[in-house]
């Protein structure tokens, strides 16, 4: 395990970080811009608070990942999610960037009380699961106009749209909690 602890930064130049999901991210993990973090291995739990102040990708090749409801993590970047695998959010995850989908398969799955700012769009591809009690997806972007995909279902629980961006509803959905639109 690798554990990046307060106040240090994990600083990475080669594409494929082999590093342990479980290690929790207290610290910064920055490194070449443009090279992605790829946490392999099988399904795992990613804890901790901290920043990927890297502007590569984070990679979900192998297993599939939960980030715990202790997380409370900020990305430069964003997430790709390969092949058919799942990635479960149940904590605070703040993205500069996407959360991609690399298949139709590929899915998000935003759970209970968690919540998941995007500063761009949200699975473009695959499957985007919105639907858990008290969980909110923020669509955020101060950079580039974003299509609002319709989650599995069609069912958001809280939504909110926020920045100076125009964002487009690309299609009917539900909202069971809360809506806030807002610009800056």
């Amino acid at each position: 395990d690798l554990a990046v602890e307060p106040g240090a930064v994990l600083t990475s130049g080669a594409p494929d970080n082999d590093t342990s999901a479980e290690s929790p991210p207290t610290g910064e993990h920055a490194g070449t811009p443009n090279d992605p973090v790829d946490p392999r291995g099988g399904e795992a739990n990613i804890a901790g608070t901290g920043e990927f102040t890297h502007t590569g990708l984070v990679y979900i090749i192998s297993g599939n990942k939960t980030f715990a409801a202790t997380a409370d993590l900020t990305f430069a970047s964003g997430i790709r999610i390969y092949n058919n695998l799942i990635v479960t959010n149940l904590g605070t995850l703040t993205l500069e960037n996407a959360v991609v989908g690399q298949t139709a398969a590929s899915t998000f799955i935003n759970g209970e009380n968690a919540t998941l700012e995007t500063g761009y769009y949200l699975m473009n591809n695959g499957i985007l699961v919105a639907s858990a009690a008290g969980n909110t997806i923020r669509y955020a972007s101060t950079n580039w106009a974003v299509n609002i995909m319709g989650p599995q279902d069609g069912i958001y629980h809280n939504l909110e749209i926020t920045g100076s961006q125009n964002k487009t509803l690309l299609g009917d959905i539900t909202i069971k909690g809360d809506l806030s639109i807002t610009s800056t």
